[in-house]
């Protein structure tokens, strides 16, 4: 698959010191509509020097914070936290400084909404400056438009949470299969369509459903405290997907998939800090049953078989050097012929397919893509695009990009589906 970018042509807002958001908008894609955050014009943030004028100093660190007259000069009222409406302190505001640690979109009216344009700007010390993300200069526009008037401001740490309140992202597939497609993994709700998990920075896990399926589900808080997390395949034995996660001590848990919850975790074992890379592959061994493969520090990859019923059998080597690898995902059968495969990507950028040979093993390697940064985090949930073919997703720091799948071992990069929701380099997809 050629002609693969090497990077991406839009910069992260946290590349930046400040960024003006424009009108919020939708993305339209494939005949689908994908909610995202029409961004209007980027600037870098000036050097320390060029910061002015030297009243937004009295903000202290940690507020946001509201004056009376342009610049940082009058009166100042001080906030640590989202504020839905700024009373009377709105309507004589004229400038305004953020010294939090998070990001803080400005609204003209109460209860975060804007009827053409809001202001946003990034977390304090994110940008080249090092110093407070401060709206001087916006002011006076924002002055002028709004008529001294500031309504409302919210606070969170990722932008898109701070443009649309939610921890969750904007995550779609271009088309949906008939409900009860069969599907070798992918359908975390049971309905045979395809969803991706996503841990927020909050830490909390989100079943991302996308096409026109209800909300995102939450899965609840804590996730954080996990250093690896793993899904594809049932472990348990009653027909649902399940998440592998690790925590910070070594011990690999086995969360049974409930549909819309997770049940009782169940304890696989201890050591597998030793592990770099886990990955669930599907059926590898051919027996019906889902494994787990995981690299250790020497670059041996180990095959975990799964028992069917909540446990992992006696591991068994499948191959060494494969500290080679910078990623490894398991999406299901790529080139048709039945058996789960393995995806890595080496050092050197390269994307490598391994097919399963339903025997435990994998056969000769061949090369899917080349030109793909070691920054871009892959993923698989089976079948996205409605074909019935599994696919690859790819996220590039600030986009999805969609990999469609051929059936025969190779991927389309779908242009079409490749869209920009202001993803946080913080954020798990799997």
């Amino acid at each position: 698959m050629p002609g693969i970018r090497a990077g991406s042509d839009r910069p992260h807002p946290r590349a930046q010191g400040r960024f003006d958001v424009g009108i919020l908008g939708r993305f339209i894609a494939a005949g689908a509509a994908l909610g995202a955050l029409a961004v209007g014009t980027l600037t870098a943030a000036p050097p320390a020097s060029a910061w002015e004028p030297a009243g937004m100093d009295r903000c202290p660190k940690g507020d946001f914070c509201l004056f009376t007259g342009l610049d940082g000069t009058g009166s100042l009222t001080a906030y640590r936290s989202s504020q839905r409406d700024f009373g009377s302190a709105g309507r004589h505001a004229a400038s305004w400084a953020n010294r939090t640690a998070d990001y803080s979109c400005l609204y003209p009216s109460a209860g975060y909404t804007a009827t053409s344009a809001y202001y946003t700007t990034t977390p304090w010390g994110a940008g080249p400056a090092e110093g407070a993300d401060y709206g001087w200069d916006d002011a006076r526009e924002a002055t002028a438009n709004w008529r001294d008037h500031f309504g409302s401001v919210r606070l969170a740490p990722t932008g898109h949470e701070c443009g649309d309140g939610h921890q969750y992202v904007d995550w779609g597939r271009p088309y949906d299969d008939p409900l009860g497609t069969p599907k070798p993994f992918g359908s975390f709700l049971d309905n045979g369509q395809s969803q991706a998990l996503m841990r927020s920075v909050e830490g909390h896990l989100w079943v991302l459903p996308g096409g026109s399926d209800p909300r995102p589900v939450d899965l609840g808080g804590g996730w954080n405290a996990m250093t690896a997390l793993v899904r594809h395949g049932d472990f348990t034995g009653d027909g649902r997907e399940d998440v592998f996660a690790r925590d910070r001590s070594g011990t690999l848990w086995l969360y049974p998939g409930l549909v819309t919850r997770l049940g009782t975790r169940i304890r696989i074992g201890g050591g597998w800090n030793a592990m770099t890379a886990l990955a669930g592959v599907g059926d590898l061994t051919g027996d019906g049953r889902n494994d787990l493969v995981a690299r250790d520090r020497s670059g041996t990859l180990w095959l975990y078989p799964g028992t069917g019923h909540g446990g992992l059998g006696p591991r068994r080597a499948v191959g060494s050097n494969w500290n080679t690898m910078s990623a490894l995902t398991g999406p299901g059968d790529l080139n048709g012929d039945k058996h789960d495969d393995l995806v890595a990507r080496d050092t050197s950028g390269r994307l490598w397919l391994y097919p399963g040979d339903g025997r435990g093993h994998y056969g000769t390697r061949l090369v899917l893509a080349t030109g793909v940064p070691a920054g871009w985090r892959l993923f698989a949930v089976g079948d996205a695009d409605g074909d019935l073919k599994n696919d690859l997703w790819a996220v590039d720091g600030w986009a999805f990009n969609l990999w469609s799948g051929q059936g025969n071992g190779t991927l389309r990069h779908s242009v079409l589906w490749e869209y920009g929701v202001g993803i946080d380099p913080r954020e798990t997809f799997f």
